[in-house]
């Protein structure tokens, strides 16, 4: 089979999804309706229709100067901490699913920087 691509508003979504379905069944966590606000609110509407694969430690750096901006202020360390969990569900959900091939993408830790 054909490798497709998708983006990651798709991607997000499906996420958002998944987390909802937890949260619904009893399985989700507090913390998870945080991850979905993060996904929601700033990074799917900010990568939109860009591909996973094809992200730089630039794009995150770029995104984190707007995120800032959108949040009128520099998030806290726990604000990081729950930015990074969402980003990093997001990348798991893609490995999981086999969307992405073995290519290094720009995954989370506290300081957004490449975790390859």
């Amino acid at each position: 089979l054909a490798h497709r691509t998708h983006s990651i508003a798709q991607i997000a979504a499906e996420t958002v999804a998944e987390l909802r379905r937890d949260i619904d069944l009893g399985r989700g966590k507090v913390i998870y309706k945080d991850y979905i606000a993060c996904i929601e609110r700033y990074i799917a509407p900010y990568f939109a229709e860009k591909q996973l694969e094809q992200l730089t430690n630039a794009d995150i750096a770029e995104f984190e100067l707007w995120r800032n901006r959108q949040m009128r202020k520099q998030p806290t360390h726990s604000t990081l901490n729950t930015f990074t969990s969402a980003w990093n569900r997001i990348c798991g959900r893609t490995k999981e699913s086999s969307q992405l091939k073995a290519k290094c993408v720009p995954c989370c830790v506290t300081m957004w920087r490449c975790c390859c």
